[in-house]
């Protein structure tokens, strides 16, 4: 019985490290950051992706078949309104072997923005998410979702 418990023990505790050791391997190429650049009743949400050498970030535009393409989600209140679509810079035009397709990314940097109009003069916070994938030349990863928090200031006050 105890060579039983003993084989258990040791078993478990390979899991664990087997575990432990594939997980902290698991590449996060896409780091974000997020600001607010503010005037008067509006106020222009950046949501920057500094992308690590050798990936990848795909558009907000992929054609059916491809891969996830990066997506805002806004948790709407009575405290803003979305002017528009998230906008984003002219991305890169590529055949992906990954998906063979052609298809529209992003390499070392982008900054998203979505504009909106203040419906407050009060401080609040514009929360969301973001959901993105990121692929080298190889591999893709499972697709991301991130929450985002911006604060905007009251009205009046500067922004950062």
């Amino acid at each position: 019985m105890k060579k039983m418990t003993r084989a258990i023990t040791i078993c478990f505790l390979l899991f664990v490290v087997i575990f432990f050791t594939v997980k902290a391997q698991v590449p996060k190429p896409v780091k974000w950051s997020f600001n607010v650049e503010q005037n008067g009743d509006e106020a222009t949400l950046l949501l920057k992706a500094t992308i690590d050498k050798t990936w990848h970030l795909y558009s907000q535009d992929i054609p059916d078949g491809g891969p996830i393409p990066t997506n805002f989600k806004f948790t709407p209140t009575d405290d803003y309104e979305l002017e528009g679509k998230v906008t984003e810079p002219e991305a890169k035009i590529f055949h992906d072997p990954n998906f063979e397709m052609d298809l529209k990314f992003f390499e070392k940097e982008v900054v998203f923005r979505q504009k909106i109009k203040l419906k407050t003069t009060q401080a609040f916070s514009v929360k969301g998410t973001l959901e993105f994938m990121a692929c080298d030349d190889k591999m893709c990863l499972p697709p991301n979702e991130i929450p985002f928090n911006f604060q905007i200031k009251a009205n009046g006050e500067k922004g950062n």
